[in-house]
């Protein structure tokens, strides 16, 4: 059995629907105090919703964008230490006597009639 309704039914029960909504959504208007049904006050609160929920540059990603670059720029701090380091190392590394030290310190290198012991820290074997 199929029901069948007249296209006049249909648009009015929508219509009614639709009156039944804007009288709820009247009255919750003047519920409202009279400072919040000033136009300049409703612009803002509209501005505000759209900055956070709707637009490209919304808070929420300006705030992750500004951690995002504070990070950053720790990172290139770590980095030109680094760097600072590493030129001054190159710089003492003109020394001859700097040179053969480094080199037996850091890669165990030793002269043609020596031999070498290397001795293990127990509490260091991790690094």
């Amino acid at each position: 059995m199929l029901i069948q309704f007249d296209l006049d039914q249909i648009i009015a029960a929508q219509f009614c629907l639709f009156l039944t909504c804007m009288k709820k959504v009247v009255s919750w208007y003047q519920n409202l105090p009279e400072f919040v049904k000033n136009r300049y006050v409703l612009a803002m609160i509209a501005f505000v919703i759209w900055m956070t929920f709707f637009d490209m540059a919304r808070f929420p990603v300006l705030y992750e964008k500004a951690k995002e670059k504070e990070t950053l720029l720790e990172e290139k701090e770590e980095y030109s230490e680094k760097i600072r380091e590493n030129y001054r190392l190159l710089e003492q590394l003109n020394d001859s006597v700097f040179l053969e030290q480094y080199a037996r310190e850091k890669y165990l290198m030793k002269k043609a009639d020596e031999d070498l012991f290397v001795i293990v820290d127990s509490t260091k074997v991790d690094e």
